[in-house]
């Protein structure tokens, strides 16, 4: 382990175990997702995409930490009496469903996927 991971997991063991001391606030979050090792229209800087790797971690991590159940993206998950996060991915890229999707269905998490009518119109190939 090199020393920039070593500081980043002292980091992190820090802060969870902050969290174990002082109880958090009652929170929700939704962790939204464009592309999963693809390409994203108008983005030069290839900022909105997550190579499948990556994604595989954070996904690995969100579903053995103990501090947010993991929901289904609702109304509902407000309501919910326990802190809670959902994931979500944006325009409907062909790779939420080949890439993320087994990810997530052999983790169990669930996830919303919204898919963009004007790349349905269009015809685009890189879109469900």
């Amino acid at each position: 382990m090199n020393w920039k991971m070593a500081i980043a997991k002292n980091i992190s063991n820090i802060y969870g175990s902050l969290n174990i001391l002082f109880k958090p606030q009652l929170d929700h979050r939704i962790l939204m997702y464009h592309s999963i090792g693809g390409k994203v229209i108008h983005d030069p800087s290839n900022m909105y995409s997550v190579n499948e790797d990556l994604f595989r971690q954070q996904m690995e991590y969100l579903s053995n930490q103990l501090t947010y159940n993991i929901v289904e993206l609702s109304i509902n998950m407000l309501e919910n009496q326990d802190s809670s996060v959902a994931v979500t991915f944006d325009d409907g890229y062909k790779d939420n469903l080949y890439v993320a999707s087994p990810i997530l269905e052999e983790l169990r998490i669930p996830y919303t996927v919204f898919v963009s009518t004007k790349y349905i119109k269009e015809k685009n190939n890189n879109f469900l």
